[in-house]
């Protein structure tokens, strides 16, 4: 019976992770000048994702009436509970394991696993725009501060700093567009994007 358990629960996990992917792409294609942020100052991006996998066990009547003993964990739902851009690589459990037993001798647990890989390099010349662009907003925020320039200076400054963040946006993208498929998710998870 176990056997047939993880057989289905390993079944369960391959479709839950494959069908998890679109999402994780899409949150990477929302976050794209995320990723140049981490890259552009000379580091690596990771895009991580916490996975949250939910078994559950059944209570299994023995051949004895009114004896109950605990059912095999089953693997039910695969669902994302965070993501992120980070420049290191995480693995492992991600939080303690939690555990409910109803009425009846039903225990559900619910396992939080890291998800991580290193996102391939864009191209080269990306990078070192998306850079250049980055120093120069910083350069002409610094100039704005100067106590020497004149109310004409610091209107031109700024509107030299808004049109490169519009370029930036329509170039790079923006990062605030992600919006999560309700049911690859867990209901904090989801909220966070609220």
């Amino acid at each position: 019976m176990s056997v047939g358990a993880n057989a289905r629960s390993r079944e369960r996990l391959t479709a839950g992770l494959t069908s998890l992917r679109p999402e994780i792409d899409r949150y990477l294609a929302a976050r794209t000048r995320m990723v140049l942020d981490e890259l552009a100052s000379g580091g690596q991006a990771h895009v991580v994702a916490e996975i949250e996998l939910e078994y559950s066990a059944g209570a299994l009547q023995t051949p004895t009436p009114g004896q109950f003993i605990p059912g095999v964990p089953e693997l039910v739902h695969v669902r994302l509970d965070s993501i992120g851009i980070f420049p290191k690589k995480f693995e492992g459990e991600s939080k303690p394991l939690r555990q409910h037993t109803q009425f009846g001798g039903f225990q559900d647990t619910w396992r939080y696993y890291y998800l991580s890989s290193e996102l391939q390099l864009p191209q080269k010349e990306k990078v070192t725009q998306y850079r250049g662009v980055v120093e120069t907003i910083k350069r002409l925020r610094t100039t704005l501060k100067a106590p020497t320039l004149s109310d004409a200076q610091r209107i031109d400054l700024r509107q030299d700093i808004i049109a490169l963040e519009k370029w930036m946006d329509e170039s790079f993208g923006v990062i605030d567009n992600f919006r999560p498929d309700p049911t690859l998710w867990t209901d904090d998870g989801r909220d966070r994007f609220r």
